[in-house]
């Protein structure tokens, strides 16, 4: 592979992130990610629990490369995110992973048509080529009758969807999903993993999300916990918690 990243740019294989040793630290002596290691690839979803202000969206940012860490490395395809520059690790960032976060993030005066349509003409590719591409990925993930609506005539479930729509419209190759919106209800959290799961088993994205310490598993996912800035595997912990397998609660790391 070159230096500039030809195998990423080309994008025709299984991509493949790795973080070692990642740490993240804010002075005096606030510990947020200690030394998590994590291997993500497409095909295999992964879903991170934690309390709320354990770290989550930090360790996700890390993972798109929307924030460097103090130490640790993350690597894509074999390519560290500190060897690209800004430029460069924007614009994978947007080619590998579409993000889905908390809040609406539409321009209300507008459809939810053309809040996409304004997205692609940023983009580039022509307002009519646009629309082909945007009906066509609705009704792949079965929401076509929503384009026509503004964002506020939206049920809390139909923008979650909208909002994975918007993520999903430049293919990226993973999903980052930073929590569901505590108003959908249980029967809408459904509805959204089962479309979700729906692309997952055609290949076109793997999902990588964060959720509470409630949220159960999905079929086939990978789970973690992160606690005290450390990531552990779900089942391991069931069965080693208390053996000194990452830090209790109360336990603080010398900042250094």
């Amino acid at each position: 592979m070159g230096a500039d990243g030809e195998r990423l740019e080309m994008g025709g294989w299984a991509i493949e992130i790795r973080m070692d040793g990642v740490t993240q630290w804010f002075p005096p002596d606030q510990w947020v990610l200690d030394e998590i290691s994590l291997h993500a690839s497409e095909g295999q979803p992964i879903l991170i629990r934690g309390e709320a202000g354990c770290g989550k969206t930090l360790l996700l940012k890390v993972l798109c490369g929307k924030w460097l860490p103090n130490e640790g490395s993350v690597t894509v395809d074999g390519q560290d995110w500190r060897t690209m520059s800004e430029l460069k690790r924007g614009r994978l960032c947007r080619k590998l992973f579409g993000i889905v976060s908390p809040g609406r993030g539409f321009i209300d005066a507008l459809t939810l048509e053309e809040n996409l349509l304004l997205l692609l003409d940023f983009a580039g590719g022509g307002r009519m080529a646009g629309k082909r591409r945007v009906r066509e990925q609705a009704e792949k993930l079965g929401i076509s009758a929503l384009l026509g609506r503004y964002p506020e005539q939206l049920l809390p479930g139909e923008l979650c969807l909208a909002q994975i729509f918007r993520a999903l419209l430049f293919s990226p190759r993973f999903l980052l999903v930073d929590g569901l919106s505590p108003e959908l209800s249980g029967e809408e959290c459904r509805e959204v993993w089962k479309r979700l799961a729906a692309l997952e088993q055609q290949g076109d994205v793997t999902c990588i999300r964060t959720a509470g310490l409630r949220e159960a598993c999905r079929p086939g996912e990978t789970c973690f916990l992160l606690r005290n800035g450390r990531l552990h595997p779900q089942n391991v912990l069931s069965l080693e918690a208390g053996t000194g397998n990452g830090r209790l609660a109360g336990e603080k790391r010398a900042f250094q």
